[in-house]
């Protein structure tokens, strides 16, 4: 009789996991789960015999044999047996199995091509045939998997890739190297979200987005557009993509489906999403908060075509409930990794250039809870201020160790002695490459301070951020870029908001003068780049190297940056783009007076619409606490210049922060 598979993410992730271990150079990633495949499953497990119906299905088809008495096999069981067929049977060079065993289940679990699975249990009186061994017709349980394509079994089922490199061969529409795997996008982002008989238009369904709110640990799942757009620009939002897609309305075509309630509970700052009234009602009645309805789901699988499942989870260690599809996430929860962030804190090592985008990517860590514990820099030769390199900034380095004083952070630098000796897109280990200099550097890091990520500054060039990733996945350190792919305009507003300045040191592109614009402020000229993004198309952050910058002030500095004594250095055989740089011979760091902080704060308050707001201030004076509420930003500055403040070690023991209520 037929044993129901409860487990169908697990079997997708377990094979993801397996296959991905096999380090094949062509090896594709499963996505989906095919109750098609479930039904010619099903026929074949109550056959009762394996290795049977390879030849005569329109699938491929893998077998698992599990003796009686015993337990029941889980999907681990399942697939790791395939697993293990091979590496224990299977000769990949000589493309031989051992004596007396047959490996074609391996070859089939290992064929290169993936696309869909469907696997089903019987439990039989008597299971006969090659997997059941010298156990053949004894009592047992008798597991099937049907995929997408056959394996040809007397091929080799995957190719290897140059130094067993995984992802060499993949195909041009598998854009991604996931978990080891060529895929056409990340694993576990997306999944076929309706199948069967029940069809339906492109414009009756709407994407299932799936968020985490690290800031509140919150799961966040969302269909509408503007609500999709909006957290992808938060850097606190994990984005995990598309998990499927929901029925926009209901359709009495499909008379279970639906409505997805969103509910929020203020209590565990916890979202939740239901389809089930009373749930809904009883959360309501215990004070949960009514979000409104984000489409129409099925109550069961298959119902309507269905086939995505959401679980809830409960972490006792966190009090809040985790919602989450079928797909590697499962198995990374059953792991204890929180799903949609990998570690919430962690030691992280600036990767700075001294420019403005890897200092506020820093911020951005500091502000998502991660430790800031040492700075890296990688330099020119000495002789040379502007190296030519793809991926990083050298002029200016000479205020690199000024910097790191700011922050009051060790400093760990470099000198490149490559060049950019491997110039595709994607990267792979290559003597003499820049990229085995910043390799070095960060194993430095590693080791003396035993950091666990790496901030930079990484904005849209894929190149650049390909090659960060690379290294950080080769040496076990998670790459954090919160810039990444932000609109840029936005971006370059939101780095002003935040009181980060820093000035041009280099200009390398048509409207930019050198002789005008080296030395000013980004602040001063962003008018400037904006209209030069109308007329020629400029890259307002400088991602295309039309300037470069040097950060004198960070809220993360203890000091701000003084340059007294820089050098200009012109190029003008290019008359239409004349490249300069500043080169800087003496800088200091200044201590913050009380004046340029009143400056911060109004320059802060200048960006809000006062009549729109309530601004208090909650205020630490000479250690006693106290808070006051005021009508106007005027009145809070006014009050703010009559506190008197004393230095106490260097710093100044009144700090005031600033918090905007809108109304």
């Amino acid at each position: 009789m037929l044993v129901r598979i409860n487990e169908t993410g697990s079997l997708i992730a377990q094979h993801n996991i397996l296959r991905a271990q096999l380090e094949g150079g062509n090896m594709q990633c499963t996505l989906q789960y095919d109750y098609s495949m479930v039904k010619n499953s099903e026929r074949e497990a109550m056959k009762c015999s394996c290795n049977t119906g390879q030849l005569y299905s329109m699938y491929g088809i893998a077998y698992y044999y599990s003796a009686i008495p015993g337990p029941l096999p889980s999907a681990a069981d399942i697939v790791g047996g395939f697993y293990d067929d091979g590496s224990l049977n299977y000769d990949y060079a000589l493309n031989t199995c051992a004596s007396g065993e047959t490996c074609d289940n391996f070859k089939q679990f290992a064929w290169y091509q993936a696309n869909a699975l469907g696997c089903a249990m019987a439990r039989c009186q008597a299971v006969t045939g090659p997997c059941a061994g010298a156990n053949s017709g004894s009592a047992g349980y008798l597991a099937v998997c049907s995929y997408t394509y056959k394996a040809l079994t007397d091929e080799v089922p995957f190719v290897v890739g140059p130094r067993n490199r995984p992802c060499s061969y993949c195909a041009s529409n598998e854009k991604f190297c996931s978990q080891n795997l060529c895929c056409p996008v990340e694993i576990g982002s997306i999944y076929s979200p309706f199948g069967g008989a029940f069809n339906l238009a492109m414009s009756d369904m709407v994407l299932l987005y799936r968020f985490f709110n690290n800031a509140i640990r919150s799961n966040l799942l969302v269909t509408d557009p503007l609500v999709v757009q909006q957290y992808r620009s938060i850097p606190a939002m994990g984005n995990l993509g598309p998990i499927g897609a929901v029925v926009r309305r209901y359709m009495t075509s499909c008379p279970t489906l639906r409505p997805i309630h969103h509910i929020y509970s203020p209590t565990h700052m916890m979202d939740f999403y239901t389809i089930n009234e009373e749930v809904y009602q009883q959360r309501l009645r215990q004070g949960y908060q009514n979000r409104g309805i984000i489409g129409y789901a099925v109550p069961g699988p298959r119902q309507c075509g269905s086939s995505l499942a959401i679980f809830d989870f409960y972490s006792a260690a966190y009090s809040v409930v985790v919602q989450l599809q079928n797909s590697t996430d499962v198995e990374r929860l059953f792991r204890g990794q929180i799903p949609g962030v990998f570690r919430y804190s962690m030691k992280v090592v600036a990767l700075l250039s001294g420019g403005k985008d890897s200092c506020f990517n820093l911020m951005k860590c500091v502000q998502n809870g991660h430790q800031a514990t040492c700075v890296a820099n990688l330099r020119p030769p000495d002789g040379i201020d502007d190296l030519e390199s793809y991926m990083f900034q050298t002029v200016g380095h000479e205020g690199i160790s000024t910097i790191a004083e700011a922050l009051e952070l060790p400093l760990i630098s470099r000198t490149i002695h490559g060049s950019s000796s491997n110039c595709e897109i994607e990267y792979f280990d290559t003597t003499n490459d820049e990229v085995e200099d910043m390799k070095q550097l960060l194993l430095e890091a590693k080791k003396l301070y035993n950091v666990e990520a790496v901030s930079s500054g990484a904005i849209a060039s894929n190149y650049q951020k390909n090659r960060i990733d690379y290294i950080c996945e080769r040496i076990d350190l998670e790459s954090l870029t919160y810039l990444w792919q932000r609109d840029q305009v936005a971006l370059l507003n939101d780095m002003m908001e935040q009181q980060l300045d820093a000035v041009i040191v280099k200009t390398a592109s048509m409207g930019l003068l050198p002789n005008v614009y080296l030395g000013k402020t980004v602040r001063e000229s962003f008018e400037k780049f904006l209209q030069l993004k109308n007329d020629y198309g400029f890259n307002v952050c400088g991602e295309g190297g039309e300037y470069e910058t040097m950060v004198v002030h960070c809220p993360l500095f203890k000091r701000r940056i003084v340059i007294e004594h820089v050098e200009r250095v012109i190029n003008e055989s290019n008359c239409i783009a004349p490249v300069g740089y500043l080169k800087i011979h003496r800088m200091r760091l200044q201590e913050y007076d009380l004046n340029f902080k009143w400056k911060l704060i109004q320059r802060k308050m200048s960006n809000v619409s006062t009549s729109k707001i309530l601004p208090y201030a909650s205020c630490l004076l000479c250690r006693q606490n106290g808070r006051a509420e005021f009508k106007s930003a005027a009145e809070f500055i006014d009050h703010l210049r009559t506190m008197h403040c004393t230095k106490e070690g260097g710093s100044y023991i009144c700090h005031a922060a600033l918090n905007v209520v809108k109304q």
